[in-house]
């Protein structure tokens, strides 16, 4: 029996009681499980099934190669909240999906893994600038990094500052908070973002995205965060 643990990116409902999960795992990285009766009448663990909580797993061993592993038990690694700011969920449903279209070619990775967890934590203490940051360094983690300099002005394409502006999301101001956020050491603890910059920032990511991130789609959740942040 394998014994796994991971952060729950999406699932999707198979049929009246099974599921088909997909995780970021500290031991694989991105996978893909099927589990059964989870939607039964009787089953507790349904609210497990919240995006980006932290479960564990034990797969049932297959003698078919190729075949979808499945769970045997899926638990919570860490006690789970049963309320939680509306906000808050939002973003954790927003970050899981953006998750969920990036990662899916990501082996085992220790510092993304640490980073999720870094940025639940903010979250969990209502740092509702947490997940933009984390989208930033998460494209440093990924090696999609911007060459850093004084320049005023980052050019997401070239993935350079300049001393003029090249695209038009990517103001001195919002090309400012890049630069603090890749250079911090701490940066949810001392990078401000004021609430009318926001969106502004979020904007930047995915324009840096589209350049950086193969067949990247923005996620379907990107309305409703918007709006919950207006």
């Amino acid at each position: 029996m394998q014994l796994l643990q991971g952060f729950l990116l999406s699932s999707i409902r198979y049929g009246d009681q099974d599921v088909v999960l997909h995780f970021f795992t500290k031991e694989n990285g991105f996978d893909t499980f099927f589990a059964r009766n989870v939607y039964a009448r009787k089953n507790r663990k349904k609210p497990y099934l919240f995006p980006l909580n932290e479960l564990r797993l034990s797969l049932v061993h297959s003698s078919h190669s190729g075949s979808m592993k499945t769970v045997s038990t899926l638990e919570p690694a860490a006690e789970i909240r049963q309320e939680f700011d509306v906000r808050a969920g939002t973003v954790m449903f927003f970050v899981a999906e953006f998750l969920n279209r990036i990662l899916r070619n990501e082996n085992a990775s220790e510092a993304i893994y640490e980073e999720i967890s870094v940025f639940r934590n903010h979250l969990g203490h209502h740092n509702f600038n947490a997940h933009l940051i984390f989208l930033i360094r998460l494209m440093k983690i990924l090696g999609h990094m911007p060459l850093v300099s004084s320049q005023p002005y980052l050019n997401p394409e070239n993935a350079e500052f300049s001393a003029e502006i090249q695209h038009h999301t990517f103001t001195e101001e919002i090309s400012a908070f890049w630069r603090d956020i890749l250079m911090s050491e701490r940066p949810y603890d001392e990078i401000l973002i004021p609430p009318a910059s926001r969106k502004k920032l979020l904007d930047s990511i995915l324009v840096y995205c589209f350049y950086h991130i193969p067949e990247f789609r923005v996620p379907d959740s990107l309305e409703i965060i918007q709006q919950i942040f207006e």
